[in-house]
């Protein structure tokens, strides 16, 4: 039984404009669910939804296998907490420990664990105007949610405010509770580090609607159209567009007036897309600067637009003429701007896509690169 059943959900502003256009989503029980998009996909319009914060116009809500459509969110059993910045800007001490109990409705006999009796007690029921700073507000709001163990955890952008180091901390707290509990938790972010990690499927939202949910690592190796694979990853895939083409027996992806041999053959689906366009992805794991040893027809020759400094790596951006693509290098050894070099590419390792409307059409077996 799914923990959450979304069917057909549909949600609309007063302009017209749609918020949730026919969103089917199935989280199963102890799944944690990351939840992805750009600004705008309709992220945090779900989680509400979800939650009961707002209406939907059509469609179905099912918590626990149970249709709560038309139920409040007092009563859907589930726990939603938001984005820290805005909490902070709004509550106070009081209110913060206030909020969850109020939308459960905790009775007499709970006085004990109320926080309604802690600010009483410890507070003397005034308002301190006090704001939680970092890390406080998430952890106790997360605690707070938890007292009464809801169906799901719904957790919109709840870490937004910190730092890099706390948000792994707390990270780390969620994952541990998850483990004890087998708690259902949905976690929307904008880092997709966050959900890469921790998650055991991510959904990916576009405009309002559900693009594709899959494993981090479907997603990381086999992404569902070009959406997808430039919107996931760090950095994201680039592309370059390239004619499938075959002679004497070799396959070939021709880019602009230079060529790349298929190490191989053709696999089917490019075959069958013979002497037409497809859309190359790429990330920096399948590209690098050439070495003398590396195979002359599977290199692109390019120029430098900028080199990014990460670290353990560097990260140049190529112009190999219809596109850009980024390959690695060793610190230090980058090119300037400007500068001509090759890039050594890892074809069958590589994503094709149809350029007109987006949808995959091969991925590469990840088999054993040249370098």
């Amino acid at each position: 039984m799914a923990a959450i059943q979304l069917k057909g959900v549909r949600r609309t502003a007063p302009d017209g404009t749609v918020l949730l256009d026919d969103v089917d989503l199935r989280v199963g029980r102890d799944e944690l669910l990351g939840l992805i998009g750009p600004s705008g996909a309709g992220k945090s319009t779900l989680m509400r939804a979800i939650a009961g914060v707002d209406p939907i116009h059509s469609g179905v809500v099912g918590i626990g296998g149970v249709d709560m459509t038309t139920v409040g969110m007092r009563d859907r059993n589930v726990a939603l907490v938001t984005d820290a910045r805005r909490l902070r800007r709004l509550m106070s001490v009081v209110e913060e420990l206030v909020l969850p109990a109020e939308l459960r409705r905790l009775d007499d006999e709970d006085e004990a664990t109320d926080p309604r009796w802690w600010a009483r007690g410890r507070r003397g029921g005034r308002r301190t105007g006090r704001p939680l700073g970092p890390p406080a507000i998430p952890r106790r709001l997360m605690s707070r949610a938890m007292e009464r163990m809801p169906t799901a955890l719904l957790l919109d952008e709840p870490l937004a405010d910190l730092g890099p180091v706390e948000q792994r901390t707390l990270l780390e707290e969620l994952a541990s509770f998850r483990t004890a509990t087998g708690i259902t938790v949905v976690l929307a972010t904008n880092h997709h580090w966050q959900v890469m990690r921790l998650a055991d499927r991510v959904a990916v939202m576009r405009a309002g609607r559900i693009e594709t949910v899959a494993s981090p690592e479907e997603l990381r190796r086999r992404p569902s159209s070009t959406f997808v694979a430039g919107f996931v990853g760090d950095p994201p895939r680039r592309f370059v567009d390239a004619r499938v083409a075959e002679s004497s027996g070799l396959g070939w992806l021709v880019v602009g007036a230079q060529r790349l041999r298929v190490p191989g053959g053709l696999p089917g689906p490019l075959r069958e897309r013979l002497d037409t366009v497809v859309r190359l992805a790429a990330s920096p794991d399948q590209l690098w600067l050439s070495r003398p040893e590396d195979p002359v027809d599977l290199r692109l020759a390019g120029t430098v637009e900028s080199v990014v400094h990460r670290g353990s790596t560097d990260h140049v951006i190529v112009d190999v003429g219809s596109g850009r693509w980024t390959g690695r290098a060793d610190p230090g050894t980058s090119p300037a701007a400007g500068a001509a070099v090759e890039l050594t590419v890892a074809v069958r390792q590589l994503s094709a896509f149809d350029p007109t409307d987006g949808r995959a059409i091969w991925h590469g077996d990840g088999g054993p690169s040249p370098g």
